[in-house]
């Protein structure tokens, strides 16, 4: 059987430290000035270590998507502000809190939540499902995800002292709290794709909603009206996309033309719950056997190596990172990939290694090495037009090549990144050919002055307009607004 996900030592789930932790997550929103909330996945052992409980067991964790995680950080890390971000102070829990309610799920109520990540780690893998999830759970389960029940009484409690509004980062913690508080809260709508249910209480007079652009505000509007919800328009404000400033920093120290002189640094993702597997494979196959085969440019032995079969320095360097998440089974991936071609994985911290792999026991590990050495460091990114890895590789300026979209959310992204001139349809197949005609490797020799696409789309991407950068400090100026 494919290994999915980790070992689940429930067991290790104990009832008065999960007690504990809801205390002091409870106290800290009571505290904060911007208390955020979002349903992305568990990272226990962090939450314990954090409050003074940390013990010798590796506790079980899901992760059901990297955005939901990525973005609220973002925002958080915004809140904290630069000392935070460049790692000169830790986090001042006044200004900021973020929490997620999986991770104070009753040890009895656990399997619940290993079997939400377990279905979509399953239809992440088997594409031909994928209508199935569209027809069947999107209409049915989504009205309330089977982890609703388990996450509820949880999440009261930590917002149960809190008076600030509430930033909201997944539809089903919005919604539990519009119907089970009176709270004032800010619903993050995260992609340029509006479901139904995010309207379900958007009548109630302290619901705001942080959307991504104004074609996304006017179908929120259209929504509203055809359900009979009467709603104060400003309530609904355009934010543009939840993009971490860390992933903004990293565009910084970029230019649209260092990879002509040097290894074109290639990433590919997969998301939070494991997508486009048989794409990555087959993409790092061609790629490693492109990595395999080359040779530094400048060693002189043109003529004689290519006489003899041996490595082409013809080819444009490479080279890659490859980032699993939590996916064990991605992670094998790489390492089989790399055995065939006999390539060494090297540490992830080893920024000039042919290859790397990042891969966690928990999403915020995963987020942080990422951040750390992904996206400041790739050209080139591989991944499926989603509200995390489309939004911030493009922030961070890098390129895009596109994997197949998981819904008609993923559609609007792809569309909205194309048009900007930042990504294209990666064309798996043909990838190897695909990279030369971007680098403008195909290209004759009089051909040359033609500017390749790859630099136009590094170039739009580090001239990215704010619309796309400044949403997470947008949200919190709305949160400020429902406020007052």
């Amino acid at each position: 059987m494919i290994k999915y996900f980790n070992p689940l030592p429930i067991r290790s789930l104990k009832k008065k430290t999960t007690k504990h932790l809801l205390q002091k997550d409870s106290q800290l929103l009571a505290e904060t000035k911007f208390p955020i909330v979002t349903l992305s996945g568990s990272w226990r052992d962090i939450v314990e270590t954090i409050h003074g409980r940390e013990d010798l067991y590796n506790h079980p964790d899901i992760v059901l998507s990297r955005a939901h995680y990525s973005m609220a950080i973002g925002v958080a890390m915004n809140a904290w502000g630069k000392e935070v971000w460049q790692d000169r102070q830790p986090a001042n829990p006044q200004k900021a809190w973020l929490v997620d309610p999986t991770n104070y799920i009753k040890r009895r109520q656990w399997p619940t939540a290993f079997i939400s990540e377990l279905v979509g780690r399953v239809l992440a893998r088997h594409p031909k499902l994928v209508e199935i999830k569209k027809n069947v759970l999107d209409k049915k389960a989504r009205s309330k995800l089977p982890l609703a029940d388990s996450i509820t009484q949880p999440l009261l409690k930590l917002v149960g002292q809190t008076k600030q509004p509430i930033i909201s980062f997944h539809i089903e913690v919005g919604n539990i709290l519009a119907k089970e508080t009176k709270k004032t809260i800010v619903q993050a709508v995260t992609d340029p794709h509006v479901r139904e249910q995010y309207t379900d209480f958007a009548d109630r007079k302290n619901m705001f909603f942080a959307v991504f652009d104004d074609q996304t505000r006017e179908r929120f509007l259209e929504i509203t009206a055809l359900r009979g919800k009467n709603i104060d328009p400003s309530h609904v404000v355009v934010t543009g996309p939840f993009v971490d400033p860390r992933v903004n920093e990293a565009a910084k120290n970029k230019t649209s033309t260092e990879w002509r002189n040097r290894p074109l640094r290639i990433m590919l993702t997969t998301g939070g719950l494991g997508t486009n597997k048989s794409e990555l494979n087959q993409a790092l196959d061609v790629l490693l056997d492109r990595l395999a085969n080359q040779i530094p440019s400048n060693n002189g032995k043109n003529k004689q190596n290519k006489q003899n079969n041996q490595k082409d320095d013809s080819v444009r360097p490479i080279q890659i990172l490859y980032y699993a998440g939590t996916n064990p089974d991605h992670a094998s991936l790489v390492t089989k990939q790399a055995k065939k071609h006999q390539v060494i994985i090297s540490p992830v911290a080893e920024e000039s290694a042919q290859l790397r792999l990042i891969y966690a026991d928990d999403i915020v590990l995963a987020n942080e090495l990422l951040i750390k050495h992904g996206f400041p460091w790739a050209d080139l990114v591989l991944a499926k037009p989603s509200g995390d890895m489309a939004y911030d590789a493009a922030a961070a300026g890098c390129a895009l090549l596109l994997l197949d979209s998981w819904g008609e959310w993923e559609d609007n992204i792809a569309g909205i990144f194309s048009g900007l001139g930042i990504a294209r349809q990666a064309e798996i197949d043909q990838l190897d050919k695909q990279l030369d005609f971007i680098t403008g490797d195909n290209l004759e020799a009089t051909d040359k002055k033609q500017i390749p696409w790859l630099e136009t789309a590094i170039e739009k991407a580090l001239n990215l307009p704010p619309e796309y950068r400044d949403g997470a400090a947008n949200i919190l100026k709305l949160a400020d607004q429902a406020r007052s």
